[in-house]
């Protein structure tokens, strides 16, 4: 591997977690769009959108998305919220909607997920990301 490529990986894993981070920081906000998120990284949408895409196959609207799943994913294992909470505090602004992507992305819902955790106990039951 050639220094240049080495660089290259090493930036776009920092430009990722940076844009993690701007996620992170701003779970709670609801309607956390394009424009917020191309401010927050100092770039324009359509950069964001394509750099995004190529780091990871997925639109940026699909990557927050998914971010918000996997923090609410950990508030399910770590807290005692409700479903609705746990929705509105990854930033969902609807538990129905919420659950619906839970579902797609876990093959479960919060709440057989929580049923699930209950009867084994402390065990944490593996759902893969």
């Amino acid at each position: 591997m050639n220094t240049c490529t080495t660089e290259n990986n090493s930036y776009n894993m920092t430009f990722l977690e940076n844009a993690e981070v701007v996620i992170e920081k701003n779970l709670t906000i609801a309607d956390l769009n394009m424009d917020f998120f191309s401010c927050k990284l100092n770039m324009s949408k359509s950069s964001l959108y394509r750099r995004i895409k190529s780091l990871t196959q997925l639109p940026p609207n699909v990557f927050i998305k998914n971010i918000r799943l996997k923090h609410a994913y950990q508030l399910l294992n770590d807290q005692n919220l409700s479903i609705s909470e746990i929705a509105y505090t990854v930033g969902f602004s609807d538990p129905k909607y919420f659950t619906a992507c839970f579902k797609i992305a876990y093959g479960i819902t919060p709440s057989e997920y929580l049923k699930k955790l209950m009867e084994d106990g402390s065990e944490k039951t593996a759902v893969c990301f």
